[in-house]
């Protein structure tokens, strides 16, 4: 190859890693590429007319009617405290990643970029607003003005203004008209109310409390040819309020529910003036000119009131006029804004399927531990010749433990694919359109939900505590027959020490395992009470002592046949056939009335629709597990027929 060949071809190479390395001369290197690394059009899109709002990462672009929207991108990670400035055809945000509060600068193309980090006092921002130079944003109860000029003092808070009040604004917007800022609050209960903020003194005014103005927070706000255009973060809806005569509000639908919305303003350029008409010619002067009047003596002006600085808040200004309608935006660049309600969590929706991965990896094994404790508690019953056919108080316990964490992780684990389904694939216009209608709706099913749960728990526990108090008392009874019966005459003594045992012997080793199979008695040990009772009232006393004993112990066995019969009557008590559908029923209904809300996939909502799965799942599982008093994993266990065969003597 030629020298000057290779030359050429070290210069090409030269010149191609010069521009790969150094693409865009002149910007700094600290400025990072969020987003799309493409660079910028020479003519870039002109943010002119209507409004911007971001819902999550959506950049949306709203007519100058406000309702009338399209999606522009899709931005990198979310952000608060939105404005738009015109002079530098840029949105100013801040968004959180790793190394904390950000300041992004957003192109209207929808490229993101870092422009370092937030200025102390704006970093828990969610409400933002240019006007010309100045970025106001608020995150707490005062305002940080933030200077956005290039140059020296650029992203430094210049000042801060304390407010006279703190209303629950969740966003604001510069009103040309007077340079102030407005919004809607809805602190407390009940309207809202539209309110303005001085951005030079803070002081709150109300302006209007419109009729219909519902409450519970307005995500993003702007104004634009003499309207406040708000969104309301419950509905999803728009409200129109005309600045000039707020009670004249109107609503419209654009279906963009949620917390995590912002906004910004773009107001339209003025039309240049036209020429100055020339005036007409003069007529030639008079050689004899008239006398020119005498002015007028003008009226002194009337003092005005001056406000008293206390009445800051909720007060109107006795100095200002009468709301007139606002004339259109001017074109000063004055006109920006933002806010948003919440800050988003987070987590990004990217890490969703991870997060459901360690889910399901957890929920497996719960699972067949759950099956291994229904198995066990499917082969308790032991057989007929064990005394002790019940199972050991610890293992009994430890199976309804591992068997209740299974059947609430199933639970858990249902309800969280059945959110992830429907946030996926329902369309939206199928979702709640009106959050506040809908949360009445769901309070109501939730207080009928309840009385369902606290009647089924009462037609279960009352027989299981009844069963419970019947077998100890039984118990107790026949240990005190076998010690009174020492009293009576001796022919008596040995037939009835032998039926209190046999009888005890009986109902441990064969009538419990029927009351737990059947829940109902067996009939030896019903044969053998009734022995016993027999040979207690054919007793013949020859004494007073004898007497005395006798009267005691028919008093002891009358008691013991009380309690046998209430124990007996309890053993098959369980819930009417109907309760348990409509339980079930309204179960599905408490968790699937959810998925309708439309919340986003995030992992504080999946959390969420677990807890309330796992929650009902619980209940059920524990009134099932009381509603036979001798069955299943929490039955009654005939711990006290043992303790009395130990004491009267029993094998």
């Amino acid at each position: 190859m030629p020298l000057h060949s290779s030359y050429r071809v070290v210069a090409a190479v030269v010149l191609l890693v010069a521009v790969g390395l150094f693409p865009q001369a002149g910007v700094s290197s600290t400025t990072a590429v969020i987003g799309d690394t493409a660079p910028k059009t020479s003519q870039p899109a002109v943010c002119e007319g209507g409004f911007y709002v971001v819902r999550g990462r959506q950049l949306i672009r709203f007519g100058s009617d406000g309702v009338q929207h399209r999606t522009i991108s899709q931005l990198p990670l979310e952000v608060n405290a939105l404005a738009y400035a015109r002079d530098q055809h840029l949105f100013y945000a801040i968004g959180t990643d790793r190394r904390g509060a950000r300041v992004i600068t957003i192109d209207e193309a929808g490229h993101a970029r870092d422009r370092g980090p937030a200025p102390r006092g704006t970093r828990d921002a969610y409400a933002g607003a240019i006007s010309g130079s100045h970025w106001y944003v608020r995150g707490g109860g005062d305002m940080a003005v933030v200077n956005i000029q290039p140059g020296h003092g650029f992203l430094t808070v210049s000042r801060k203004v304390r407010l006279s009040a703190h209303p629950y604004l969740g966003d604001w917007e510069i009103n040309p008209a007077d340079g102030d800022l407005y919004g809607i609050d809805t602190a407390g209960f009940g309207a809202g109310r539209l309110v303005k903020v001085s951005t030079s003194s803070g002081r709150v005014t109300v302006v209007a409390k419109p009729q219909g103005l519902l409450g519970n927070g307005y995500g993003a706000v702007a104004i634009y040819g003499g309207v406040l255009h708000a969104l309301h973060n419950a509905t999803g809806r728009m409200v129109h309020i005309p600045l000039g005569s707020p009670q004249k509000l109107t609503w419209s639908t654009v279906g963009l529910a949620g917390l995590n919305a912002d906004a910004a303003s773009c107001p339209r350029p003025a039309v240049p003036p036209p020429p100055p008409v020339p005036p007409p010619a003069s007529p030639a002067p008079s050689p004899h000119p008239s006398p020119s009047p005498k002015p007028k003596p003008r009226p002194p002006p009337t003092p005005q009131p001056r406000p008293n600085p206390a009445q800051t808040y909720y007060q109107p200004d006795p100095t200002e006029p009468p709301a007139t309608s606002p004339a259109p935006p001017s074109p000063s660049p004055s006109h920006r804004f933002l806010v948003r309600v919440t800050k988003p969590f987070p987590q990004p929706r990217s890490q969703l399927p991870l997060t459901f991965a360690v889910f399901l990896g957890l929920l497996v094994p719960a699972l067949i531990v759950a099956a291994r404790g229904a198995a066990h508690v499917a082969s308790a019953p032991g057989t007929a010749g064990d005394l002790a056919p019940h199972r050991p108080e610890r293992t009994a316990a430890m199976i309804v433990l591992f068997t209740g964490i299974g059947v609430v992780v199933l639970a858990a684990g249902i309800s969280v694919v059945g959110f992830l389904l429907i946030s996926k694939y329902v369309p939206e216009r199928w979702l709640v359109a009106d959050a506040d209608a809908a949360g009445a709706l769901y309070a109501s099913i939730g207080m009928v939900y309840a009385i369902l749960i606290a009647i089924a728990a009462i037609a279960v526990w009352e027989p299981h505590t009844d069963a419970r108090e019947a077998t100890s008392q039984e118990a107790a009874d026949l240990i005190e027959i076998q010690q009174l019966s020492s009293q009576l005459p001796a022919a008596s003594r040995p037939a009835i020490h032998r039926l209190t045992v046999t009888y005890t012997e009986s109902v441990v080793a064969s009538e419990w395992p029927a009351l737990h199979d059947t829940h109902a008695q067996s009939p030896e040990s019903a044969a053998l009470f009734q022995q016993l009772r027999t040979a207690i009232e054919q007793v013949n006393p020859s004494s007073n002592q004898e007497q005395s004993a006798y009267d005691a112990v028919l008093g002891r066995i009358s008691d013991a046949a009380d309690a046998r019969r209430t124990r007996i009557s309890a053993a098959d008590k369980s819930m009417p056939p109907l309760l348990w559908p409509v339980l079930i029923i309204s179960s599905l209904v408490s968790v699937g009335f959810l998925y309708l809300f439309g919340l986003d996939r995030t992992f504080p909502n999946g959390i969420m629709m677990a807890t309330v799965g796992g929650m009902i799942a619980l209940v059920l599982f524990v009134i099932f597990q009381i509603e036979y008093p001798f069955s299943r994993a929490l039955a009654i266990d005939p711990a006290p027929f043992i303790l009395a065969l130990q004491q009267i003597g029993g094998s």
